[in-house]
């Protein structure tokens, strides 16, 4: 009898599971165990220039809408360059592409993925160990500086990335200061090398593959993606509407199902969400997955709670932020300059505001 209740009380929990269709349905924020007097206040702050040029700020729970605002010209049709962000599909969509057999395994060394640039790859034994994993997780130990500008430099290893000629050479070519596999170091080089094996061993481009296997399974129909010359720019280059992102984010948090359907394959999520690489410069990052950043928090919510926090990334202050343990998503989109985004990073609007209003459930 109790196995038969607890069965039913699932089935009427899952029936009760709202998925957006074409379009979302809207409801008040109390009405989903949110708080819009703690909500609220961030709407002014953002009109007030307190967090830098916005231009959207999405609040989703139980999958509706609870608080959408945009600002600076913008509207629901308005297509946002994602840049980093980018790289959190890639990450998501490569474990469809496994598990649909068109890329190699994660334990598989990219000399054997990337069978054009061996010789290149053959030039250190470091590089030879690399494996797609490595790719997945920025941990393929090079010598490479994108976050900030070396001492006299004019530019960084990103920029001249995207300038180059071969960008895959241009990553290859870097020497090995790290064991790969044992160091985190951003570098959108690895999403570009995850992006040509995808394109050399199915034929078919990111910008391509990601619409046919993962966003048009969730209701996008608009996305855009820039192209290369023999692949997609999967590190930077695609651009969704606010809306369609926060699609994506709910996808995050529920881990990778949409509508009865498991998109992305259900252990490739718990992977990529989980941190594969612990991180212990800042606060707000705790680990990162592939090609996704995680955080664990307290957050007291009537009681103190352990929280984990899903990001995808971008510069300029994109940002989805998938809360599974609350099913809450948040979608922001800017347009920064650095300095803006060191003094008012607006990944702050999450911690100052969103998540300080859940409130706590009766049971608690």
């Amino acid at each position: 009898m109790v196995l038969l209740a607890i069965t039913a009380a699932a089935c009427d929990t899952s029936e009760k599971l709202y998925w957006p269709e074409k379009e979302w349905l809207s409801a008040s924020p109390e009405s989903h165990g949110m708080d819009s007097l703690k909500l609220s206040p961030v709407i002014q702050e953002i009109k007030d220039g307190h967090f830098g040029y916005i231009r959207s700020l999405l609040v989703i729970k139980d999958g509706y809408i609870i608080s959408e605002n945009y600002f600076n010209n913008t509207d629901t049709s308005s297509l946002q360059c994602m840049y980093s962000v980018t790289k959190s599909l890639l990450g998501a969509v490569w474990g469809i592409a496994e598990e649909n057999g068109d890329v190699p395994t994660v334990d598989t060394p990219i000399e054997q993925a990337l069978p054009e640039y061996a010789s290149l790859i053959q030039t250190d034994p470091l590089k030879r160990q690399i494996t797609i994993h490595d790719l997945l997780t920025m941990t393929i130990g090079m010598d490479w500086e994108e976050n900030d500008l070396p001492d006299g430099a004019v530019t960084n290893g990103f920029f001249e990335l995207m300038s180059s000629t071969d960008p895959i050479a241009y990553t290859l070519s870097k020497s090995i200061i790290d064991t790969p596999g044992t160091v985190f170091n951003y570098n959108s080089g690895c999403s570009l090398l995850l992006s040509a094996i995808l394109s050399a061993n199915c034929g078919k481009k990111f910008g391509e593959y990601v619409n046919e296997h993962l966003l048009s399974k969730i209701g996008i129909d608009s996305a855009y993606c820039e192209e290369l010359l023999k692949f997609s720019n999967a590190a930077s280059g695609l651009f969704l509407t606010p809306r369609d992102m926060a699609r994506f984010g709910l996808l995050i948090a529920r881990k990778g199902e949409w509508n009865g359907n498991q998109i992305v394959p259900s252990d490739w999520m718990q992977q990529a969400t989980a941190p594969q690489v612990r991180l212990d410069y800042s606060p707000l990052f705790t680990g990162y997955g592939y090609q996704l950043w995680n955080t664990t928090q307290w957050l007291s919510v009537g009681i103190r709670d352990s929280i984990t926090v899903h990001m995808a990334l971008g510069w300029g202050g994109q940002m989805i932020v998938a809360v599974p343990t609350y099913d809450l998503v948040v979608v922001i989109t800017a347009s920064q300059s650095r300095d803006e985004h060191e003094a008012m990073d607006p990944i702050f609007i999450i911690w100052q505001y969103i998540l300080p209003a859940i409130r706590p459930s009766p049971t608690t």
